[in-house]
């Protein structure tokens, strides 16, 4: 037995291009109503699959942060740091700000969000203060941090993934204490 279509297919007026649909949200219950296409059965195709996955995210079947899991942390750092400025943070300290997550993205060699683990962020902090060399021929790294240093940089990583939760880039903060 065929699924029952659900959702409203319909042209603007007789005389339009393009086919709308119109379905109630499962989650908000809101109705929203999306621009579709010229041909009868794509659009009707389009239609049923935005309901479908209205119903998958409806039912937390789908991630909803699988989209900022791809992208690359730099691009976080980098709306971070812009954040920053836009809030008013003073140049020097949103300039060590990209400093320190640049070194801390070098230190554990993180391509992605999830890359931000607990276990990897601490080992390199505690390479920081010992002064082992994270990169060669890095003078900043030659020698140990003090323990100021050392909390600066973990504070700087604790704000930026908190940053990340509290902006729907992430699930949740693992750097949390």
């Amino acid at each position: 037995m065929a699924r029952n279509r659900l959702g409203t297919f319909y042209k603007k007026t007789p005389d339009a291009a393009k086919w709308t649909g119109a379905y109630v949200d499962p989650h908000t219950k809101k109705r929203k109503v999306v621009p579709l296409f010229t041909d009868h059965r794509a659009s009707r195709k389009r239609l049923d699959d935005l309901i479908v996955l209205a119903e998958h995210k409806a039912t937390g079947l789908v991630d909803r942060f699988a989209k900022q899991r791809q992208r690359l942390i730099g691009d976080h750092v980098t709306d971070y740091l812009r954040h920053c400025r836009h809030i008013g943070e003073s140049t020097v300290h949103v300039d060590n700000k990209e400093s320190q997550l640049g070194r801390l993205i070098v230190g554990i060699g993180a391509s992605r969000l999830t890359d931000l683990e607990p276990n990897r962020v601490e080992s390199y902090l505690q390479s920081l203060s010992t002064g082992a060399r994270i990169k060669k021929g890095d003078p900043s790294t030659d020698k140990g941090h003090s323990a100021r240093s050392v909390n600066q940089h973990r504070a700087t990583a604790a704000a930026f993934v908190a940053w990340c939760v509290q902006n729907q880039r992430a699930p949740d903060n693992p750097l949390k204490t």
